[in-house]
């Protein structure tokens, strides 16, 4: 049996199951061509969807000296989807 599969960013690969990485968000076609003789193929095209990943940005407010610190969390969510966050401050804490 042989395999070939053809992305439309341009990868190519012949092995029976692939793994690609995309570089840009955006929609691609992935065929798979099957060829079990010289004489017998078959092909099956889906296009698959990348979304653009969440773009983490956060600013805050000048603070005294034991007063809270407010954090604003600007992350730009391009998926509309539940965003998981995970504040990591230097001084050990986590929110």
């Amino acid at each position: 049996m042989q395999y070939h599969w053809i992305f439309e960013d341009g990868f190519n690969s012949s092995t029976e199951n692939v793994s690609h990485s995309f570089k840009k968000a955006g929609k691609y076609a992935v065929k798979l061509v099957v060829n079990s003789s010289m004489v017998c193929a078959d092909s099956s095209t889906l296009t698959v969807t990348v979304n653009q990943n969440a773009v983490a940005n956060f600013t805050f407010k000048p603070v005294c000296i034991n007063l809270p610190l407010q954090l604003i969390n600007n992350t730009l969510d391009t998926m509309n989807s539940p965003v998981g966050y995970l504040w990591n401050l230097s001084n050990g804490q986590h929110c």
